[in-house]
């Protein structure tokens, strides 16, 4: 079992004897911001937010940034490519990243210049973990019937670990678009 879903198990043991308080959710993301960059303050907004929507979750949790609507899928490749090499020195073809089949109007305006903005990489991480902030919430009103997606093999890990998971499951592409979908509510 990755060490991951081992804390989000002992998180859920915690919510459920504490009736779900949700200081236990701060808490785990705060132990968690100790080892990966995740911006603090869209975590503690999604905890204390009524939205159990990811998207609308992220994009009302996250202090929108001019450069953020300027996102590139460009950017996003650049993005999992470097953190694929710098967390598991693995080289990914980079030609191949952009899939025109894909029905969604907001990823293809996203073929444009590439943005160089040091901020992209936290953003990210933090948007993975909102939509995990999310999901968590949604087994708290349901009452932890359903926590599947827990057990399901390298969905539930540390962004890096999904990242690869993604582009080991169908390529950059895939991943790039696993990624796109984290910020498309800015695009």
């Amino acid at each position: 079992m990755n060490q991951y879903r081992e804390q989000t198990h002992r998180l859920i043991r915690t919510l459920k004897a504490n009736n779900c308080n949700t200081n236990a959710i701060l808490d785990f993301f705060v132990q968690l911001s100790r080892i990966r960059p995740i911006m603090s303050i869209g975590i503690i907004n999604a905890v204390k937010s009524e939205l159990t929507d990811s998207s609308n979750l992220i994009y009302n949790s996250i202090t929108l940034r001019p450069w953020m609507k300027l996102i590139s899928l460009d950017d996003l490749r650049n993005h999992v490519v470097f953190v694929l090499w710098d967390n598991f020195q693995t080289v990914v073809d980079s030609t191949v990243y952009y899939d025109k089949t894909i029905v969604n109007d907001k990823y293809h305006s996203a073929m444009k210049d590439t943005l160089l903005v040091q901020d992209l990489a936290p953003l990210l991480e933090t948007c993975f973990y909102i939509r995990h902030v999310c999901v968590i919430k949604e087994w708290i009103d349901d009452e932890f019937d359903d926590m599947s997606l827990l057990e399901e093999q390298d969905e539930w890990d540390i962004y890096p670990n999904w990242l690869l998971y993604c582009t080991n499951k169908g390529g950059l592409t895939n991943a790039v678009y696993e990624v796109f979908k984290l910020v498309e509510t800015w695009l």
